[in-house]
């Protein structure tokens, strides 16, 4: 099976090759409406329960069906832990999604880290995955892939910690940051129903060409059968 990956409206995103153009399309557009109206509504995004319960009742509200979704809120081991965004991801996505989708995240981070050094990704990495506010940085990276039939799985791993984050993109050695609080980690498993989003279609796509930043970069392709059998 074929993947495109793209880091679209603040996701890392593998889409397969099965879905309809229509159907990718829609895809894309409620996840970048979801985007833009939880940072709307939630400046800064520091206030992290609050930005993800906009950002999933809107894709509900778009046709999508959450039919599972975990979240946990834990400490750190200890006071000197330190916590990578690429680590974090990958062993959220192995544990919260089925072994293919883990392996396609994990190949799609490698191709981020390797593409990162783009001008124009690096922007957009920054601008959705970070956010500040009176010395404190967000940190907020999610990943997911999206299969044929619509069914999507994705996580989310978000912390805040003090001063400023150089690098966002997911490097395991070189962006190791201590956050202040706990690490929110979440997995959603959903399934799209484009029958659902037909009424607010024509708005969704009025709506999203008024906005100045296009909310997509496509990365590169993906081919499940060359990946790395799970160790």
């Amino acid at each position: 099976m074929n993947y495109s990956v793209y880091f679209h409206a603040g996701v890392l995103l593998v889409l397969s090759s099965a879905l309809s153009s229509t159907i990718k399309q829609d895809v894309l557009d409620t996840l970048a409406f979801a985007r833009l109206a939880a940072d709307e509504d939630v400046p800064q995004g520091l206030q992290d329960s609050q930005w993800f319960d906009i950002y999933s009742g809107i894709l509900s509200a778009c046709g999508w069906h959450f039919f599972a979704e975990q979240h946990t809120d834990l400490p750190l081991r200890g006071p000197q832990s330190t916590v990578s965004g690429e680590e974090e991801v990958v062993a959220l996505a192995e544990t919260n999604l089925s072994s293919g989708q883990g392996l396609l995240i994990s190949a799609a981070l490698r191709k981020l880290e390797s593409a990162s050094r783009d001008a124009a990704l690096l922007q957009k990495l920054k601008r959705h995955c970070l956010s500040g506010d009176a010395g404190s940085t967000r940190f907020r990276a999610m990943a997911g892939v999206v299969e044929e039939g619509g069914f999507l799985g994705m996580v989310s791993v978000s912390f805040v910690t003090h001063g400023t984050i150089d690098q966002c993109y997911f490097e395991s050695g070189a962006a190791r940051h201590k956050p202040v609080g706990n690490v929110i980690r979440r997995g959603y498993s959903a399934r799209f129903n484009q029958a659902r989003y037909d009424e607010f279609r024509a708005d969704t796509r009025e709506w999203l060409a008024t906005e100045l930043h296009a909310p997509s970069i496509e990365i590169g392709s993906l081919f499940s059968a060359k990946l790395p059998p799970v160790a």
